[in-house]
């Protein structure tokens, strides 16, 4: 049986979000978070679902910057980039001056492999102030409309939607 101690559970189990462990903070997250209130946001947010690719708020910059189909002029609009996980917002970036940058195919070639559309990533960093965390850090994003499978939203919808 020495074939076991290589077995790995990488898909973690079908619905284990749902049914599976969870630690006290995801569990406080999961049903203490406030809805964000999108109707009198006064800053402009570009969403980020990361629920294909999100393992550890260690790692959730670099998930979050990197490789997006979008456009970036109008993702260039937005004030701040947000992590969701799971309908929650996780973390709250700030895009540096330089915007977001096309991601050039050589610099990850076996990630590019097969795949046709361009793609942008930013810099930045994590925005710290607690005004701003107060307003959008750990609440809890409005339910996608059915068939909505594009892990980039924008916020406020109204503003957004006019730009091409």
């Amino acid at each position: 049986f020495s074939f076991i101690a290589n077995i790995s559970n990488i898909v973690a189990g079908h619905n284990q979000w749902d049914k599976g462990l969870k630690t006290a903070e995801e569990i406080e997250l999961l049903y203490n978070c406030l809805l964000l209130d999108v109707e009198n946001m006064p800053n402009k947010l570009l969403c980020i679902n990361l629920n294909a690719t999100y393992s550890s708020s260690a790692d959730i910059y670099e998930i979050t910057r990197r490789s997006w189909v979008l456009k970036p002029k109008k993702a260039n609009l937005a004030d701040f980039v947000v992590a969701e996980y799971k309908g929650i917002i996780r973390a709250i970036f700030k895009v540096n001056e330089k915007g977001w940058q096309k991601v050039e195919s050589e610099d990850n070639a076996e990630y590019f492999k097969g795949k046709s559309k361009i793609r942008y990533y930013f810099e930045g960093e994590e925005v710290l102030d607690e005004e701003i965390q107060k307003l959008y850090l750990h609440k809890k994003l409005p339910q996608k409309q059915k068939g909505q499978n594009n892990p980039i939203q924008y916020f406020p919808v109204e503003f957004f939607s006019k730009i091409r």
